[in-house]
């Protein structure tokens, strides 16, 4: 039977992709055809993003899944992934745990408890603040062919133009290339602590560093959940409480010119460093140290002229060139 792409419907999003509605003439997905034709989501891409298993609606027709988190029939369905990419998700989590157990048998009175505590909160905002800056550099310096970060920059440029392909993701392929990032940071830190067989790390800081490894894995989580149409009532009042990424906040980062709320674990950030134009500063500091104009510039001359000139506003604001449209860039 036919597959619906169903379509994303928030409004103030842009046009060039929330009204995107398609059709399938069978499992074929690369035979769509809809009123986005250039963002149509071919086979290729499909194998690319890591989409799992297809689900079905509640009248049994074949769905793409896609704004639904899946609870399939094993275990494993939630979290999804090849046999590497659980590996890595699995090691995180292992050594992660090695380290909280640690900690917490330092734990004896109350100010012992009391800097573990502050340690974890100042860590919540530094991974947040942290996901910001590399998402920043990531929409706006680089390309593809960028030595080891070009398939980062790739997807994450990319993913303006398509963003629900983010929505098919399991947790352990959306997680992996974090996963493989933050190995190192735990085992080293659990060398140093729990394997030490000495003093070792102090509990503050080894929650420090439990806490901002774990939440830059799940960060993409998170912001997958701000492009689900549906997610489970306990995620949504986290988003609504600030806890997790707000799905409102990351929307505005979906106006062209991508220029603001880049922060995706808690989103507390993005407020401080969008009044004080922290980014747009530090896209001048760039550009007057090495020349390069990072896209959001390209994609609105008036910014660029303002941001040289001293003259910072929400980037929101700012008009756009007729000759930047994102959409006309090739998917691949």
């Amino acid at each position: 039977p036919p597959c619906q792409f169903a379509s994303h419907g928030w409004s103030g999003m842009g046009s060039s992709w929330c009204d995107l509605f398609e059709t399938c003439e069978g499992p074929a997905l690369d035979n769509c055809r809809g009123n986005n034709f250039e963002s149509v989501l071919t086979e290729q891409m499909l194998k690319r993003e890591g989409i799992g298993r297809s689900v079905t609606d509640s009248e049994g027709r074949r769905t793409s899944g896609h704004g639904i988190i899946q609870f399939g029939e094993d275990a494993l369905d939630l979290i999804g992934g090849n046999a590497y990419e659980r590996t890595a998700l699995f090691s995180t989590w292992a050594l992660s745990t090695a380290l909280a157990k640690d900690a917490f048998t330092q734990i004896h009175t109350l100010p012992d408890a009391s800097n573990a505590v502050l340690a974890a909160g100042i860590s919540i905002l530094f991974a947040d603040f942290f996901t910001g800056v590399f998402h920043w550099a990531v929409d706006n310096y680089g390309d593809e062919n960028t030595p080891v970060f070009g398939a980062v920059i790739d997807a994450f440029q990319v993913h303006h133009d398509v963003p629900w392909t983010l929505t098919y993701r399991p947790l352990a392929t959306n997680a992996f290339a974090i996963s493989l990032s933050v190995l190192p940071v735990l085992v080293l830190a659990t060398a140093a602590g729990p394997l030490s067989g000495g003093e070792g790390l102090s509990a503050p800081f080894e929650l420090a560093v439990v806490v901002f490894t774990n939440l830059q894995v799940l960060s993409q989580e998170f912001h997958k959940f701000t492009h689900m149409k549906r997610v489970p009532p306990p995620i949504q009042t986290l988003q609504d409480c600030g806890i997790i990424l707000p799905r409102k906040m990351h929307q505005n980062h979906h106006r062209s010119p991508f220029g603001d709320n880049y922060c995706i674990v808690t989103g507390q950030m993005n407020p401080l460093l969008d009044t004080t134009h922290f980014f747009r500063r530090l896209e001048r500091l760039v550009y007057t140290c090495t020349g390069n104009e990072p896209k959001c510039w390209q994609l609105s001359p008036e910014m660029k002229e303002g941001v040289l000139k001293g003259e910072y506003r929400d980037p929101g604001s700012y008009s756009r060139s007729s000759n930047s449209d994102t959409s006309n860039r090739p998917h691949r």
